[in-house]
């Protein structure tokens, strides 16, 4: 492959990738068995859970242009996916905004962060694995 291909091909899975709207998940506890994704819960609060649980997992987005905010609710559906890989019960999430300078004109930014929980009321040694 000549070396403009290579840059091309490069460019373009980069590009491509970049349409993707995943989340990062850092692990933080054990790892349960799959759930389903259309049954995780998505808060925004933590107040707004009413049963006990405990956070097994870590998730944030990249940011994006607070005027592509809609951007969002794509990178909202891959964490539940991502949080239900990893056997988790729901997700809170949350808005973080940084940035923008009206003097350089530069536009605020905004990503969703958050955590993955796990209930605690439902556990017990059968089927709480072991972390790892």
């Amino acid at each position: 492959m000549q070396l403009p291909s290579l840059i091309l091909a490069v460019a373009l899975a980069a590009t491509l990738s970049g349409c993707a709207h995943t989340v990062d998940w850092i692990q933080s506890g054990p790892q349960f068995p799959q759930t389903d994704a259309s049954r995780i819960e998505v808060f925004s609060r933590k107040e707004d859970t009413k049963r006990p649980w405990g956070v097994i997992g870590l998730i944030h987005s990249p940011y994006v242009p607070v005027s592509k905010r809609g951007n969002l609710s794509s990178y909202r559906e891959n964490a539940r996916v991502q949080a239900a890989q990893h056997g988790a019960d729901a997700v809170i999430l949350f808005e973080r905004v940084r940035g923008g300078d009206i003097t350089k004109k530069t536009e605020p930014e905004v990503n969703l962060w958050g955590y993955a929980i796990k209930y605690t009321d439902t556990l017990n040694e059968q089927n709480s694995p072991q972390a790892r």
